[in-house]
């Protein structure tokens, strides 16, 4: 089946702009878009919802029964009983994120690399690469710089580490930490709404 698409008219009035916004979006690339055989341009519902989360924009209240695309959230630890745990709690607790393990910092870039993750859930202490070089590498590459990223650590940080954090992540838990509060904060740095049970 087709996948929905909107006029720039009923993108425009879901997002409270007028029409020539959004068409000035679609000019500067910002929101993609096709042309009809008659010059209308069309915007599929997956690409709207990807430019929302990307500009950090509320879905709108007329949209949320509609589908979202499922989040992709890859989670990074040198301790399985770690990544497993917080797998186990993302496949619980929500239905529009998906999340996958890696176990270093080597398997995490190339885990980015091919499977291009909305969020990244990344432990700071761990061997050969830690949880810095991979924010550093994230963040310095204009393909993966839009990253969301959960810094998670168990261990005291060098002050250093500390400064880099706190200008280049978008959260940091320490451990022992609240899987819920984990859960909860990926949910809102990924604007996915969900209808509780």
């Amino acid at each position: 089946m087709a996948e929905k698409a909107l006029t720039t008219f009923q993108v425009a009035k879901l997002c409270g702009v007028f029409p020539t916004t959004v068409i000035n979006w679609v000019n500067l690339g910002k929101l993609r878009a096709y042309k009809t055989p008659g010059g209308h341009r069309r915007i599929i519902m997956s690409e709207f919802f990807d430019f929302l989360r990307r500009y950090g924009m509320p879905i709108p209240p007329e949209l949320s029964e509609a589908r979202q695309p499922r989040q992709k959230i890859l989670i990074v630890d040198d301790d399985m009983p770690m990544t497993k745990m917080l797998k186990k709690a993302f496949l619980k607790l929500t239905k529009n994120i998906e999340p996958r393990t890696a176990n270093g910092g080597i398997e995490a870039l190339v885990q980015v690399g091919q499977w291009d993750p909305d969020l990244v859930i990344l432990d700071v202490v761990m061997p050969v690469v830690d949880g810095v070089k991979v924010c550093a590498s994230l963040r310095s590459d204009p393909q993966t710089s839009r990253i969301k990223i959960i810094a998670i650590s168990g261990k005291k940080l060098p002050e250093s580490a500390k400064q880099f954090l706190k200008k280049h992540v978008d959260a940091f838990f320490e451990k022992p930490f609240d899987i819920l509060k984990i859960v909860e904060t990926a949910k809102q740095l990924l604007h996915v709404q969900e209808v509780a049970v």
